[in-house]
């Protein structure tokens, strides 16, 4: 099958606008890889230009949720590529598993210093080796897969959040290699409270263990699963907040502030929580848009580019300037928001504002998740309603900052 994008491409004089909309080809062999089609030789000169890497899956089950994490280690007899870790979640009628899968990323140093010629260099933008993203482990999970985050502090342990309401913790480390028959070793913890389905979860940056849930219940709960003293464990929340008056969609601890968090909802409103009081700091009527959190009266700036609903908005872990957006369009926007207020030409307002940096349109449906490599930066991984996961990485010389 076809999965058909385009490539618009075009060079400013303030700015670079790269459109990206990329022609992949399913291979015959079958769907464990992509190969790229192109139907011209246009569109394979200009693709280096827009990225340093791509890798492109298609999954056997569907996946609308990943997180990189920050362990890496080195790929033996290379000296371009670097083992990266990726936790994928199903979202399957049937069987559902949480995934650790195994990518190879080749090193910003080493790109920069080899030569282009360089054996390893050639081919590896497409390259169809099963070994550069390969599922590492499958640990069977209790219905869909919501929503996935690994705990910064101890990226082994992974808090998953059912369709049925509850958070499963699991030790990936528990699990062996290349196994689908690991169901005799129970997550550590399962957290309960929520009676359905939410997507919103967040590990505090600053205090170990402590988990804030969100769902279609109004409710936002925090457990601290330090509290955990054995395997298959049941958590209640050691404290809930209320103040929406719809389903909450996504909840933030922030994270230079270990007792204040974020959440949105279906209510349309933002409000920031503080865990030392009893009641919200703040709460605005919200849309997609950029607030200072000095002053919160009105919008500091929104962001307008996609054509459908924003999904998912994740800043990127190296530059405070940098953002990434998704939405329904099937579109996922970079921002560079020290572009704000800098003054364009007709022409250039026509593809868009002066700090969208960057659109990438490698996907065919929805867009379910997007995530920032924590360790090689302008690195992303996206997944989309069509079982499709991409790797990709936005090239260094047309990278900001």
């Amino acid at each position: 099958m076809f999965l058909i994008f385009q490539l618009r491409y075009r060079i400013f004089k303030t700015r670079l606008v790269y459109i990206v909309y990329i022609f992949l080809y399913m291979s015959e062999r079958g769907s464990s890889y992509i190969e790229v089609y192109t139907p011209n030789e246009a569109w394979r000169a200009n693709v280096p230009f827009l990225y340093d890497l791509l890798i492109v899956r298609q999954l056997s089950h569907p996946c609308m949720t990943a997180q990189w994490t920050p362990a890496t280690t080195p790929v033996e007899d290379s000296r371009v590529f670097i083992n990266h870790k990726l936790l994928l979640g199903t979202n399957n009628e049937t069987d559902n598993f949480l995934m650790l899968a195994n990518v190879q990323i080749p090193s910003a140093t080493a790109l920069r210093l080899l030569p282009p010629d360089n054996d390893e260099l050639v081919g590896s933008l497409f390259d169809n080796d099963p070994t550069r993203f390969k599922i590492q482990k499958r640990i069977p999970h209790p219905g869909e897969v919501n929503c996935i985050k690994h705990m910064p502090h101890f990226p082994q342990y992974v808090a998953t959040k059912s369709m049925n309401g509850d958070i499963y913790l699991f030790d990936c480390n528990k699990y062996p290699d290349n196994s689908e028959t690991s169901s005799e070793v129970p997550p550590e913890a399962r957290l309960c409270g929520h009676p359905g389905e939410g997507y919103g979860l967040s590990w505090n940056p600053g205090s170990a263990g402590y988990l804030l849930s969100c769902a279609e219940d109004k409710m936002i709960f925090l457990w601290d699963v330090k509290s955990v003293v054995s395997s298959n464990s049941v958590l209640q929340p050691i404290e809930a907040f209320t103040g929406h008056e719809k389903g909450v969609q996504d909840v933030q601890w922030h994270f230079f502030n270990e007792t204040v968090f974020g959440s949105v909802g279906d209510d349309e409103k933002l409000m920031l929580w503080d865990t030392r009081l009893s009641n919200t700091i703040s709460a605005m009527q919200a849309t997609i848009a950029l607030w200072d959190l000095r002053n919160m009266t009105g919008k500091f700036h929104v962001l307008t580019s996609h054509t459908d609903e924003v999904l998912k908005v994740q800043w990127a872990p190296f530059n405070e300037a940098i953002l990434a957006t998704s939405a329904s369009d099937s579109r996922i926007n970079i921002w560079n928001l020290a572009d704000l207020g800098v003054e364009q030409s007709a022409d250039d307002h026509l593809f868009g504002p002066s700090e969208l940096f960057f659109v990438h349109g490698g996907h065919p449906g929805e867009i379910g998740d997007i995530s920032w490599n924590p360790v090689e930066p302008w690195t992303i991984c996206s997944v989309d309603t069509d079982n499709m996961v991409q790797c990709w990485q936005i090239a260094d010389s047309i990278r900001v900052g």
